[in-house]
């Protein structure tokens, strides 16, 4: 509800936003909540998946152009967010570009939630990569992203990430499974091993890529 919310408080062209939410399907709290109700709502309900897999089916689901890496532990905080992110978007013609802003955790370094176009997302053939357990599927798409000379920064937009990590919720449940995950399964050697696949989709990428519309008096 709160993720809901400040999407829709902040968002210009409040008819053009939809969301997908992939619930558990054990998951009665979340099946109460407000939003799920609202007509630019669509949920999918299954059995327990790791994060990935939740964002690929709804993914499936989605009918816009720009696609939002969310999670519910997000606050928008930018009046007018949408039109910055498809005004980043719209200096590429091919639409290949991974748009993040400052989520006060990682800044200009890093978008750990970030948006990419369907286009891109075609190419590739996933939203994100379905090969970890635990992080690391962000990671991946900015390195898509650096290896380009796509990722981009918008530094006025604001989405807040409210992580454990940097004191802004607890760690529950959910999150301490995530950490056990994490720390059972050596998805920092798998990701290295992995790289030669990274490459493979940065060149998929790379021959679609159009020249950069560049703004007036560049």
């Amino acid at each position: 509800d709160r993720f809901y919310e400040s999407v829709m408080d902040t968002a210009q062209q409040k008819e053009t936003i939809e969301f997908i939410y992939r619930l558990d399907n054990d998951d009665e709290a979340s099946l109460g909540a407000k939003c799920i109700r609202k007509n630019n709502v669509k949920v999918i309900i299954g059995p327990r998946v790791i994060l990935s897999s939740m964002w690929n089916e709804a993914a499936m689901l989605a009918t816009s152009n720009i696609l939002f890496q969310a999670g519910d532990d997000l606050v928008h905080r930018t009046p007018g967010w949408d039109q910055i992110v498809i005004a980043a978007m719209n200096q590429f013609p091919d639409g290949i570009a991974l748009v993040h802003g400052d989520d006060l955790v990682h800044g200009q370094s890093f978008g750990t939630h970030c948006f990419i176009s369907r286009a891109w997302m075609n190419i590739l053939g996933y939203f994100v990569p379905g090969y970890f357990v635990s992080d690391y599927a962000d990671l991946w798409l900015n390195e898509i992203a650096n290896q380009l000379g796509r990722r981009v920064f918008c530094p006025n937009l604001i989405t807040e990430h409210c992580h454990p990590c940097v004191g802004k919720a607890v760690i529950d449940e959910t999150h301490q499974e995530r950490l056990n995950r994490h720390n059972e399964s050596n998805v920092a050697s798998l990701y290295e091993a992995l790289k030669p696949k990274i490459a493979q989709d940065v060149e998929k990428l790379r021959a679609y890529l159009q020249p950069q519309i560049k703004p007036e008096g560049q």
